[in-house]
């Protein structure tokens, strides 16, 4: 009896400390396990945590990437590229992070991203070489940069 009240007592404080977790940011289930376990939490009780919170909709990866995706649009533009390497990190499974961009950031967004960017350096006067290196550096692919400077430089020429 008393075992079994202790455990109890051990996986809500686990549950606790996630939802003080949660409480500040959102988190992936695997970032959220691996804070758990840095806690000293076991990997049972960290299973039954995560469970728990998937279920009541305060965990979950889908939504973690589309407010992810929608934070940085707004802040802070990347590319596909460096997004895919961001997810990977936080232990968003490779399957679902190719199934997650394309719902959350299709390439009309991504495009329209890259002529954003690259306009606003222009107007600030920074030269095509740097605005390109700026953009391979956020994760832009090439050929998506090149067709959005073509439309600028006919822009500009109209």
């Amino acid at each position: 009896m008393l075992l079994a009240k202790a455990k109890m007592n051990q996986s809500r404080s686990a549950y606790q400390k996630a939802i003080k977790y949660l409480g500040r940011r959102w988190y992936t289930n695997y970032e959220l396990c691996q804070k758990l376990s840095k806690a000293g939490f076991s990997q049972g009780e960290i299973a039954e945590v995560v469970e728990t919170l998937t279920e009541q909709g305060y965990l979950n990866d889908a939504r973690y990437v589309q407010l992810y995706i929608e934070e940085k649009r707004a802040t802070n533009p990347k590319g596909k590229k460096w997004l895919q390497a961001e997810f990977k990190k936080k232990g968003i499974p490779p399957e679902l992070i190719f199934q997650y961009l394309e719902k959350y950031y299709p390439p009309e967004k991504e495009e329209e991203d890259v002529g954003r960017l690259a306009r606003t350096w222009l107007q600030r006067g920074e030269k095509r070489e740097k605005i390109v290196s700026r953009l391979l550096r956020r994760g832009f692919d090439w050929p998506l940069i090149q067709r959005v400077w073509a439309q600028i430089e006919e822009e500009f020429r109209s």
